[in-house]
């Protein structure tokens, strides 16, 4: 278990294997974990690869502040100095992405390819779509349709995994065929027909918000029903190109099976929370840590349009993170965006063989292309949070780690 003391704390790391460098960012609430047991193994087959504990996080040490993206990225630079890598391939999930473009940002010389997986970055879009009571409500009942038992004052961060672990749960049960990862934004779900006049309100700053629209989930009721979604400058009738599918072979289904069993190891059981949920709740309650991850200094749009490094976007078709996934197409029209169809945010710890597959890809990313007047719109389902109805202890924790990322994301004075 190699730690080594940088910038005031312990580091916990793990490298392994030959080759290109890959260096490995979680996202909140993870650890190294996320990544080991089947990303990491796979790539070391042909790379070098290190993962990091993320202050706060895994092994790593916990200290009262250092959590915004660019003190965490400084952490990851420290770390790659000491080891002597540069020129790597760094990916980062959700925040782990907003630490890995900061990263970039700061010290190019450690960065040549850039891969953001499903990433979250609070100056493009300021508060995480986060699930409330009603939803929460409702994934905790389809668990135990399925006799899985989810501890209910779980925090906030983690609970959109259980909704995406059973759409998975289900889709293994299914015989129907898995999907390759779509290249670029020609990608729609459910081969709905795309609604122009939709589109044309939306364009004329109608009422939907440009990075937080709404519309109801087609088919199956739940998160991760299909999601109707719409290119820019679409005609009426237009119907969506069919995609290739291929067979998903006994052995692939099982390899997905054991990372669901993983993912369901991750958070542990009704009351005896997992290693990773013990230590997030020890951040957000003795630390400065919720206030800071919104802190957008070092991935501001200044610093992001400076990026030199290669840049790939590895997004889920029905991903709530997609306007980040907007907003850095307008930024860098160098980013090569790839989409995974019918997956979530947590398809490199649920489906790590599509971000794999995506990673293997060593076509040279497209040409630069005039960057539109406004990013391409995607009509995602997000939902509006419920208040929290009861006065536990456990739920005036959840209700204050709510409350201060709204007021946060609406720029009122951090707590």
């Amino acid at each position: 278990m190699p730690r080594v003391q940088l910038r005031n704390h312990k580091v916990h790391y793990q490298q392994t294997g030959q080759g290109p460098d890959v260096v490995l960012i979680h996202g909140l609430s993870c650890n190294i974990a996320f990544w080991w047991f089947h990303v990491a193994e796979h790539l070391a087959h042909s790379h070098r690869v290190t993962a990091i504990d993320l202050r706060g996080h895994g092994f790593s040490g916990m200290t009262d502040t250092g959590y915004r993206a660019i003190d965490l990225a400084g952490d990851v630079a420290a770390l790659l100095d000491t080891l002597e890598v540069t020129g790597a391939n760094v990916v980062g999930h959700s925040f782990g992405g907003a630490v890995a473009a900061a990263l970039a940002a700061e010290r190019p010389d450690l960065v040549a390819e850039l891969t953001l997986a499903d990433a979250w970055l609070p100056s493009l879009q300021p508060v995480p779509p986060l699930q409330g009571v009603s939803e929460w409500s409702a994934t905790r009942a389809r668990a135990q349709i399925r006799g899985i038992e989810i501890d209910a004052h779980l925090p906030l961060v983690v609970r959109g995994l259980f909704s995406e672990l059973l759409d998975e749960i289900d889709f293994l049960a299914s015989e129907h065929d898995d999907r390759s990862v779509q290249k670029g934004a020609e990608h729609w779900e459910d081969d709905g027909q795309i609604d122009a006049q939709t589109a044309a309100s939306d364009r004329t700053g109608g009422q939907r918000s440009r990075f937080a629209a709404f519309w109801p989930a087609r088919g199956r009721a739940g998160w991760g029903g299909g999601a109707r979604q719409f290119v820019r400058g679409a005609q009426p009738g237009h119907v969506a190109p069919q995609q290739p599918t291929v067979r998903m072979t006994p052995e692939a289904r099982e390899a997905r099976g054991q990372a669901l069993q993983g993912a369901l190891r991750m958070t542990g059981t009704p009351g005896q929370p997992s290693q990773a949920v013990r230590r997030w709740l020890d951040l957000m309650q003795g630390t400065h840590a919720i206030a800071e991850f919104l802190d957008t200094t070092g991935i501001e749009a200044p610093a992001l349009r400076d990026i030199r490094s290669r840049v790939r976007l590895i997004y889920g078709a029905r991903s709530a993170y997609r306007p980040t996934a907007d907003a850095l197409q307008a930024m860098l029209p160098k980013a090569r965006l790839q989409i995974v169809p019918r997956a979530s945010h947590y398809f490199p710890l649920l489906r790590p063989q599509a971000l794999l597959t995506a990673l293997a890809d060593h076509a040279d990313l497209e040409p630069a292309r005039p960057v539109p007047g406004a990013p391409l719109l995607w009509l995602i389902p997000q939902r509006k949070e419920a208040p929290v109805a009861t006065s536990s202890p456990a739920d005036a924790r959840l209700r204050r780690e709510f409350s201060v990322l709204r007021a946060l994301g609406k720029g009122m004075p951090r707590v």
